[in-house]
């Protein structure tokens, strides 16, 4: 016999997301920049340094002999929302996620740059330890399964930035991109000797290596604004990895369940970006920055799934989980990015961000694990320091995101879950750079 859950994947909404999460869709609105993320992200028209292959490519042109920089951002979050009935709702633990990127930009020429790093480009982790379906009905005694997602979504970049005259540049990067997760879920079902299914899928992981970002700058020496445009391409993915889990059977005890076929696969699509920014001096210590990004998450309608999980009820008849597909009917995303910096003096710089995040999570299919079904808020500053005469900068900020709405969470085909769903993170920024 076999059974399809649709609620056994919330993972898959997830693929692609930082737990950060706050940003809905796959990715959090600000990543581990300690220095552009201080603005909130809005760089797309001023990044000139290594950290520009994420940013833009195009500012790659404007690193200075050999150029290091690393950042580390470490998170803190913790999910809110209906697991087990409607209207109760779960805190779910603090989780700690560090995200970081570390790059290295060579000027080759004047006016020509190279840069390759390594980066958190999304991820994810919440977690919902010993959950009781007993409120939802006595029999369900037994088994307390975790309920919980850690994704880690690494991305390995090269690229080149070019200045073709005074002020307009032009870049590109090609992207390989790593995603390794695991993921645990339940969820009761109508079936006699076998009440409730804690489902497990680990070791997932996936390798792509045809992503790339373009991007544009024009900033000539003698104006006081600059203009800047990115786009990234779309990538689909196919993670595979294993399946199993447990359930509870009727004469109260849990048994273990093994995968049917030994793997489980998860496709969906990480899509398209496109940034436009400009940023203006006011007066000579002054700078406002704005950026706005629109991301194609329409194109997730849902994720395709397969794979099945195995047990033996107490009448010994074998009994298969089915993991169902996930439907998502995502809206497309816009984050709208203002920033401000000041400097105080030949080394000291003070910064400052807000970014408005689009409500880009259905209200008819939320999670408790997943961005909240509402607008979502990332509030950011920042100081940044040069020392040993401009070669070292290091840079620190303080970043507070949080999103909250009502929905109703789809567990299966029969049973819908409504209530308020609230997510928010807390996240150190950190960055040092040094100049050779």
């Amino acid at each position: 016999m076999k059974l399809s859950l649709t609620h056994v994947l919330t993972f898959t909404t997830l693929l692609f997301t930082q737990s950060l999460a706050l940003g809905a869709g796959f990715e959090k609105s600000v990543l581990w920049s300690a220095k552009y993320g201080a603005i909130g992200g809005a760089a797309t028209a001023s990044a000139d340094d290594a950290q520009s292959l994420y940013f833009n490519p195009a500012g790659l042109s404007q690193v200075k002999g050999i150029e290091f920089t690393g950042n580390l951002s470490p998170t803190f979050s913790k999910f809110k929302g209906p697991i087990v009935s409607s209207g109760v709702n779960l805190d779910g633990n603090q989780t700690f996620s560090p995200a970081f990127g570390a790059f290295i930009g060579y000027k080759l020429t004047d006016g020509l740059g190279i840069g390759m790093g390594s980066y958190v480009a999304g991820g994810t982790r919440s977690k919902y330890e010993g959950v009781s379906y007993a409120a939802r009905n006595p029999i369900y005694d037994t088994l307390r399964p975790t309920i919980e997602t850690d994704l880690k979504i690494i991305e390995y970049s090269l690229g080149l930035g070019y200045e073709i005259m005074d002020g307009l540049r032009i870049g590109g990067a090609w992207r390989l991109t790593q995603v390794d997760a695991r993921f645990s879920s339940a969820a009761t079902v109508p079936v006699a000797s076998i009440p409730l299914i804690n489902l497990n899928l680990t070791n997932l992981n996936a390798t792509r290596y045809n992503g790339f970002r373009i991007g544009g700058q024009y900033a000539p020496k003698n104006c006081d604004f600059s203009f800047g445009a990115s786009f990234r391409s779309t990538l689909s993915f196919n993670a595979k990895g294993d399946i199993g889990g447990f359930a509870e059977s009727a004469l109260g005890d849990s048994l273990a369940m093994t995968g049917s076929t030994g793997t489980a696969e998860i496709a969906g699509t990480f899509p398209m970006q496109l940034n436009l920014g400009t940023a203006y001096k006011l007066g000579a210590y002054n700078r406002v920055m704005m950026d706005y990004a629109f991301t194609r998450y329409a194109l997730n309608r849902k994720l395709d799934v397969s794979g099945s999980a195995i047990t033996t009820r107490i009448t010994g008849t074998p009994f298969a989980v089915d993991a169902a597909d996930v439907e998502l009917h995502w809206t497309n995303q816009h984050n709208i990015r203002l920033g401000y910096q000041t400097q105080m003096s030949d080394d000291l710089t003070l910064r400052g961000g807000y970014v408005l995040t689009s409500q880009v999570t259905s209200a008819a299919f939320a999670r408790a694990t997943i961005a909240s079904p509402g607008m979502g808020h990332t509030l950011v500053a920042g100081v940044g320091k040069s020392l040993m005469g401009g070669r070292l900068d290091v840079d620190v900020a303080v970043e507070y995101s949080f999103a909250s709405g009502s929905g109703t969470y789809v567990e299966s085909a029969t049973t819908s879950i409504a209530g308020d769903f609230s997510s928010r993170a807390i996240v150190a920024h950190t960055g040092v750079s040094y100049r050779f």
